[in-house]
């Protein structure tokens, strides 16, 4: 699963209609390329009731293989087109295709293929407008230019008698006007370069030196034994980190799994938490093939 911060990607249109069980009948439209299903108010696909784990289902949109993933987060049976699906394990969500979560509810994807995605609406062709009518030859022609009388015709006109003085004071003017320019040009310049190097000091800060696998694993199962949040994101540290050994390609779509959850966690957005921010690091060298 990837979600780019900078440009994220464009989810395939769709809606998840709620076919049996809790809220039947209900739609959800679904435009972003990540979202949960569970009852916690912040799902984007709610299914209120005390027998629904706060987030049962996680669902990706892999744009590269253009379909949707599910990911089990709950205890429950998840079945996808009747076959089981695996706690924490993702696994290909066709269109038209049913999930259930138990005995409790049944999910169907629908894919809107009317809604076009955005930047795709093709522009109505007009029909030509009628041509403009031209001038004939003689209307364009440019009429004569008066002729000069004969006391004019051959006689110059005065030249302007010179004023250095007036020179003096426009040369002093456009001096003191590239001055000034030059110190408001020198001012942005600056500005420019202080922002770029703090810029790049934070980024540095965010990348920091290499964090091995085994301390930010220790550091997170040491804060999941107070922070069941913590825990979840061990958990999936050690799947990500195992499946990586055996396939680099399932094991990054594990990374970015985690980096979705991660980049979701208000303990980052809002707290700043440190622990995350390494976490992050050690996702992005991982992605990075570092």
């Amino acid at each position: 699963m990837n979600r780019d911060t900078a440009f994220p990607a464009k989810a395939m249109p769709a809606r998840i209609r709620v076919i049996s069980g809790i809220g039947a009948g209900t739609d959800f439209k679904i435009r972003t390329p990540f979202f949960e299903i569970g009852s916690n108010e912040n799902c984007a696909c709610r299914l209120p009731s005390d027998e629904i784990p706060p987030v049962a289902l996680a669902i990706q949109y892999d744009a590269g293989a253009a379909q949707y993933l599910i990911q089990s987060e709950t205890s429950l049976a998840v079945t996808c087109k009747r076959k089981p699906i695996l706690r924490d394990e993702m696994t290909p969500w066709p269109p038209g295709a049913d999930l259930a979560i138990g005995k409790l509810v049944t999910l169907r994807l629908e894919v809107d293929r009317d809604d076009p995605s955005p930047g795709t609406a093709s522009k109505a062709l007009r029909p030509p407008s009628k041509p403009i009518p031209r001038p004939s030859r003689e209307e364009s022609a440019s009429p004569p230019s008066p002729a000069l009388p004969p006391s004019l015709s051959n006689r110059s006109l005065p030249r302007p008698k010179s004023m250095p003085e007036k020179s003096e004071e426009k040369n002093a003017a456009a001096t003191k006007t590239l001055i000034q320019l030059a110190v408001t040009l020198a001012c942005i310049l600056g500005a420019f370069l202080i922002v770029m190097y703090g810029a790049t000091n934070r980024d540095a800060s965010l990348s920091g030196p290499s964090i091995p696998y085994e301390q930010i694993r220790q550091e997170l199962q040491e804060a999941g034994r107070q922070d069941k949040e913590f825990e979840t994101y061990a958990s999936l540290l050690i799947q990500a980190h195992r499946e990586y050994g055996k396939s680099k390609q399932k094991g990054r779509q594990q990374y970015n799994a985690l980096k979705n959850r991660v980049l979701q966690s208000r303990r980052l957005t809002r707290d700043n938490d440190e622990r995350l921010q390494r976490l992050l690091s050690h996702i992005n060298e991982q992605l990075a093939g570092q």
